[in-house]
């Protein structure tokens, strides 16, 4: 009885600590989920009342709305957890840059080195993007999923700049928040490196909620956690997020650059400059 109350206790505090590795992730899908539903029934109100011709309006900009309505429900999705985020991810790398910048040659070395980094990880986030993608075009996953075709026609359906904004800028930071900068921290106090990134990966996949994105957002994940682990700094993996995302929603939504880009040798190039990038980053790191 004492050996099988020992291992239930072990299981039961094993069983605590992930729930606290993925508290984020729940508060924060909840928070998002209740902000869309008021934000919506507030804008459809506001609607009725003022045009008097709701219907029509709605169907007419419903891309527009719904992607503004979506944009702010995430910022208002990782309010809760703002507390919780500059405790464990902002607070502790600013002391530990700290630590590490100096003056002279040591702050010029530390300047060129964020150069170093931010170029390596602007190029491993459009080529990487870009290789997933024209795999995923090639295969025609995308074409098998209505999911996924109303989640593309809705992110193109709102103007250009804002799309860039909304899916570029304030998608990424929501993001990073909460699946890199909490939820994969806590992942990595609990397991090693590869399984916390691996984690984190497949519930920022699961998040996106339809196959094509889900498998995307998986290998996307992984190389954003491994990005930074490797930088040590929230600045890459919200770089890397949003370059990604802007890259790919320039070229799927832009048709000439989109028949120049999707092809199976430029698949081949970008997964080499990929690998490359990577082997740089380990060997560097080694």
């Amino acid at each position: 009885m004492k050996k099988e109350s020992s291992i239930f206790s072990v299981f039961r505090k094993e069983l605590e600590r992930l729930g606290n590795a993925i508290m984020p992730f729940l508060v924060y899908y909840i928070s998002y989920f209740v902000a869309a539903i008021i934000l919506t029934f507030v804008v459809g109100s506001l609607l009725q009342n003022i045009t008097g011709m709701e219907q029509s309006f709605l169907l007419k900009y419903e891309a527009l709305i719904n992607g503004v309505i979506g944009g702010a429900a995430m910022l208002i999705g990782i309010l809760p957890l703002w507390k919780s985020f500059r405790q464990e991810v902002i607070l502790p790398q600013k002391s530990g840059e700290g630590t590490a910048d100096g003056l002279g040659d040591l702050e010029r070395k530390g300047t060129i080195c964020h150069y170093y980094r931010g170029f390596v990880t602007i190029l491993l986030a459009i080529a990487s993007a870009l290789s997933i993608n024209i795999l995923f075009i090639l295969l025609h996953l995308a074409e098998n999923s209505e999911t996924y075709k109303e989640v593309a026609a809705n992110q193109y359906g709102v103007p250009f700049g804002l799309g860039i904004f909304l899916y570029g800028m304030i998608s990424p930071l929501a993001e990073e928040v909460v699946f890199r900068g909490l939820l994969y921290n806590r992942m990595k106090k609990i397991y090693s490196v590869t399984v916390a990134i691996v984690l984190s990966a497949f519930l920022f996949g699961l998040y996106h909620g339809n196959l094509v994105q889900g498998i995307y957002g998986f290998f996307m994940g992984c190389l954003i956690a491994y990005t930074y682990e490797r930088f040590e700094n929230f600045l890459y993996a919200f770089l890397f997020h949003a370059i990604a995302n802007i890259t790919v929603y320039i070229v799927t939504g832009a048709e000439a650059v989109y028949r120049m880009v999707v092809t199976p040798s430029n698949y081949i190039i970008f997964t080499v400059i990929s690998v490359i990038l990577i082997f740089m980053m380990e060997k560097r790191k080694k």
